[in-house]
């Protein structure tokens, strides 16, 4: 019972993810490509790249884990990640296979760790674009928007002497993962971050490909 609850539960919330996703990936943001005018200059479509991103390393990483299950023999759990195309699989919560559960919840840690990835990316172009104070929220923007308001550095500064900051670690139990799986994860987070390095050779291609399937076996069995 309980698998088949969590095999229903997982694949609900996989459908709403690629509905939600499609539908801002089809509003209307008049784009060219990853561009689209701002007062008559051309800028980066920050949302458009960052979803496209987000497809590109999902599709990749997900297709990583399918084939590292047909290699153990876990064909039926690997048919259980159809993601793409046309929308999550239609799972009989009769037949959900035993470890269902556990495949949908490393898919969905690589999902999490796609998302992280992204946003770094699109933050670093950003800040690449329209320097330190381009993304809102940041030290950069609110400096910048103190000194608009009249603020000098001087009198900043003198505040900043006075904040005091104390740190709150906060223990979160469901978030609490394994020494040995946090290992891989940045192993795989470390092999997206080589293919976002520009172009790579057909032969770097395959070899990050295999390092990614050698890690993700490595996570499956961990």
């Amino acid at each position: 019972m309980g698998d088949s609850a969590n095999g229903d539960r997982q694949a609900g919330w996989c459908n709403f993810y690629w509905f939600s996703l499609r539908i801002l990936k089809s509003a209307d943001r008049n784009t060219q490509g990853f561009y689209h005018m701002t007062k008559g200059y051309s800028v980066p479509d920050y949302v458009e790249i960052g979803f496209d991103k987000i497809d590109r390393d999902l599709n990749f990483l997900i297709g990583c884990l399918r084939e590292v299950l047909a290699e153990l023999g876990l064909s039926e759990l690997a048919a259980d990640l159809e993601w793409f195309g046309q929308g999550a699989p239609k799972i009989d919560a009769s037949t959900v296979p035993a470890q269902l559960g556990l495949v949908y919840s490393i898919a969905f840690q690589l999902l999490n760790m796609v998302e992280e990835n992204a946003a770094a990316h699109v933050r670093a172009l950003r800040e690449e674009e329209g320097g330190v104070s381009a993304e809102r929220g940041l030290w950069g923007e609110q400096l910048a928007r103190l000194k608009r308001l009249g603020a000098t550095e001087g009198s900043i500064a003198d505040v900043l002497k006075r904040v005091s900051v104390e740190p709150v670690l906060t223990a979160h139990p469901t978030e609490a993962k394994r020494l040995a799986v946090l290992d891989q994860h940045r192993a795989i987070y470390a092999l997206l971050a080589t293919r976002d390095q520009g172009r790579i050779s057909a032969s770097e291609e395959r070899s990050v490909r295999e390092q990614t399937k050698a890690a993700l076996e490595r996570l499956w069995r961990t």
